[in-house]
């Protein structure tokens, strides 16, 4: 027992000067995540950084969203962007940047629930597995993904509740808290869940009085619903809210059904054994937290709120039966929780020195994956890594040579799913089709998205085309293989071939002038510009 005794007395020690404790921890957060990340500050943009990028840069030229550019992500990510363009100017390097900060107060928020449920040390230990973990490339978490901003103010609402809900259950910080809970809805749909989660928490803990619960519910009901609501004002009042309604909700929908729940089971799997591989004494470690839940009885009362909210984290990557890798950032903050969980567990069965000593190797060990990542290679072998022959650090180049041959108000189009280039050029798009994967898939609005876009090369004639020939930036099946050539025979008659960067195995190869596309490897960018009359 006294090494139990230990761990308490040490605690209560941490518990002294919290303040300024509390603020080493965040600064050592902050170190730590920057010295992880800064030399990807400059790594270019992904394709969902990109959207979001070029969805932000449209609203700060005054042009909204889901007109101007169609996205069946809620807009809360296009605001968070935003603010970072205003903040800190259009770049790669600022959005890069903002995560880090983000990526730092996350872990920071995770140290303080961490510290509420068991105290300093196990709430350290929690907020280092997220710092490691979040940085994972197995789950692209060096990109500025929404599962990032979400997780941040779904943790603050969960912070207050859990604060108000041991205390006085103040009706203003539940409201808060819904406040919170629904911006993170707002960013992601996926967050949706968390905010069930939230509900049904203040129902579960209130249920000695009905009435005083019920009226708790609806404070936070209505915090919840709020920022989602005044969302769906501002876009009615500026006259956008069927172009919303139609890409967040009625396409959104569509594509969420589309992968059979036959599929379900082995895409986790094979998705989850790639992200588990890197860092496997992490999720190791946090699954013997959860079985001990049920054996330690210091970390018992805990049981229900963490595997309550460890079902609704996997519930979050669940939508659509997709499971797409940077998804399960959404479970990091539970599976950290857990992560602390374990500590005390293993601090009740060795003495002080050796489960400080196995905590410390199982965090270090995720360090050499991710030293590999983050320092042996550089942002280019890295997105190459991650990304294989996605071209998006070619992307930067096409954009520059797009700069050059167009005029500030001149239209261009992307004929493959890179908005990206968009961002980049700072160049308008004469559709707002920013993905080609609608028109590939197989559903009720594919013939008429298909068909508008002919209509928009008609009715918004591009100074300037970019085909993309990659495999990725089309996902064409069978039934739709042919419509990439269609639009790029079509594109043909009215523009000439300017550039040509070829992504051969053997390295970049640029040409300029008429070149067949017979000639090239399966993976390359033609830029085209209009014809003379």
């Amino acid at each position: 027992m006294c090494h139990i005794t230990s761990m308490k007395i040490i605690n209560a020690i941490m518990l002294n000067n919290t303040l300024m404790k509390t603020l080493a921890v965040f600064l050592v957060l902050l170190t730590l995540t920057f010295a992880l990340r800064f030399k990807h500050l400059d790594t270019p943009f992904e394709r969902d950084e990109g959207e979001y990028a070029y969805a932000a840069q449209l609203m700060l030229d005054g042009l909204p969203p889901y007109q101007n550019m169609y996205s069946m992500k809620l807009p809360g990510i296009f605001f968070v962007y935003a603010g970072i363009f205003l903040a800190l100017g259009q770049s790669v390097f600022a959005v890069h940047l903002s995560l880090i900060i983000v990526n730092s107060f996350t872990s920071f928020l995770i140290f303080l629930l961490g510290r509420r449920m068991f105290g300093p040390i196990p709430g350290l230990a929690a907020a280092l597995c997220h710092l490691l973990l979040s940085a994972g490339y197995e789950l692209l978490g060096f990109t500025a993904n929404a599962e990032h901003f979400v997780i941040l103010p779904v943790l603050a609402g969960l912070l207050l509740l859990h604060k108000t809900l041991a205390d006085k259950r103040n009706l203003l910080i539940i409201f808060m808290a819904g406040l919170l809970f629904g911006a993170g809805f707002t960013i992601k749909q996926h967050g949706l869940f968390f905010g069930i989660f939230g509900g049904l928490w203040i129902v579960a803990t209130g249920l000695s009085s009905a009435r005083k619960t019920l009226i708790e519910g609806f404070c936070y009901s209505i915090g919840c619903i709020l920022p989602y609501s005044l969302i769906c004002l501002a876009f009615a009042i500026l006259g956008i809210f069927d172009d919303f309604w139609f890409w967040t909700v009625e396409y959104a929908s569509k594509y969420a059904s589309m992968v059979p729940v036959s599929f379900a089971i082995k895409t986790f799997a094979g998705v989850f054994s790639e992200i588990f591989t890197p860092a496997f004494p992490l999720w190791i470690f946090a699954l013997y937290g959860a079985v001990s839940l049920f054996f330690n009885k210091d970390i018992q009362k805990h049981k229900s709120f963490l595997l309550f909210f460890l079902l609704f984290s996997f519930l979050a990557i669940c939508p659509g039966f997709y499971f797409r890798p940077h998804y399960f950032l959404l479970t990091l903050p539970v599976i950290s929780l857990l992560f602390g969980a374990g500590v005390v567990a293993i601090s009740s069965l060795l003495n002080l020195r050796t489960s400080a000593l196995v905590v410390t190797v199982t965090l270090l060990s995720s360090l050499v994956p991710l030293y590999f990542f983050y320092f042996i290679l550089n942002p280019d072998q890295a997105l190459k890594f991650r990304y294989d022959s996605n071209p998006f650090f070619e992307s930067v180049m096409v954009a520059r040579e797009l700069r050059k041959i167009t005029k500030p108000g001149d239209r261009i189009m992307i004929l493959g799913s890179e908005p990206q280039i968009y961002f980049y050029s700072h160049r308008r798009g004469s559709t707002g089709y920013i993905y080609m994967y609608p028109m590939m898939e197989q559903h009720d609005f594919a013939i008429k998205m298909r068909l508008q876009l002919l209509k928009d090369i008609e009715q918004n004639p591009p100074q300037a085309v970019v085909f993309v020939s990659n495999h990725f930036s089309w996902l064409s099946s069978k039934a739709s293989a042919v419509i990439p050539l269609f639009y790029y025979n079509h594109i043909k008659k009215s523009h000439r071939t300017h550039m040509v960067l070829d992504l051969k195995k053997s390295g970049l190869d640029i040409s300029y002038g008429q070149s067949s596309p017979a000639k090239r490897s399966g993976n390359w960018l033609e830029i085209l510009v209009k014809k003379d009359k």
